[in-house]
């Protein structure tokens, strides 16, 4: 929802393109950690629900700023993982996520620097 939310804000269509892409990897993201971890614990994580987005800023940099953070928090948390993993296709796909990540921060920067 939050993601939408974004692509709605944003004030051109190059803008939504970047954000829908953004959307588009997280929700593949999703679900490779899913499936990773159901591979390291065998049981299922609980499909995900809806979370109220009243809380949101409806100011659109300050929605890019929260996203921007969010991104570069993924990373630190990617990172402690990514110490604990034994090498491998795991391993690559959880670098893969985390390089994703990085570059969605350096994205989200590019969008609030061209607010105008």
């Amino acid at each position: 929802m939050f993601y939408n939310m974004l692509i709605n804000q944003a004030p051109s269509q190059k803008e939504k393109d970047i954000i829908s892409n953004i959307r588009d990897d997280e929700r593949k993201h999703n679900k490779i950690l899913r499936n990773l971890y159901y591979e390291f614990t065998n049981q299922l994580i609980p499909n995900d629900t809806l979370t109220n987005i009243s809380n949101n800023n409806l100011n659109y940099k300050l929605n890019l700023e929260k996203a921007l953070f969010g991104e570069l928090n993924a990373v630190k948390k990617y990172r402690k993982i990514l110490g604990t993993m034994p090498s491998g296709n795991s391993y690559t796909l959880l670098m893969s996520i985390m390089t994703d990540e990085l570059r969605h921060a350096s994205e989200y920067n590019f969008l609030i620097n061209n607010i105008k």
